[in-house]
Formats: C-alpha cells, structure tokens, sequence
C-alpha cells in the first residue's frame, strides 16, 4: 500500500495539495 504522504506527493498542486496537507495536519494534532 502506498503511505499517506506517497498519496499526497503524488497529487498536483493545482487539485489543492495545500489544503489537503492542512486537513490532515489537523487530523494528526486532533488524534
């Protein structure tokens, strides 16, 4: 399986790769 950042990586900035990256900083500090 692919590891969460791989997944993110592999996602183009234009499809909002910034906002992605913040949900799940707030998930992790959230958990």
């Amino acid at each position: 399986m692919k590891s969460g950042r791989d997944e993110v990586r592999s996602v183009p900035m234009r499809n909002g790769n910034a906002e992605m990256i913040g949900g799940l900083r707030a998930m992790i500090e959230s958990s």
